[in-house]
């Protein structure tokens, strides 16, 4: 039961960071947010401007880093 918790909640957390990446919809949405989070200059253009899907953006290692699980419980 323990491990079907930690995975359920493992998946909920990806699924959060992939909705607030939707929410941003383009380029100019997501780059400043993501400055603003502390990624680097050329991390952020790169990250934003990719054509990768939002549930692989979600579990890539820049937007787990910086929006992580003590700052989404923070968020509620």
């Amino acid at each position: 039961m323990k491990r079907l918790c930690t995975d359920a909640d493992e998946w909920l957390r990806q699924r959060i960071r992939m909705c607030i990446w939707n929410s941003w919809k383009n380029v100019k949405g997501k780059v400043p947010v993501l400055k603003k989070w502390g990624a680097l200059d050329w991390q952020a253009y790169q990250l934003g401007n990719t054509h990768l899907g939002y549930w692989c953006v979600a579990k890539s290692r820049l937007v787990t880093s910086i929006k992580s699980d003590d700052e989404l419980r923070k968020a509620g």
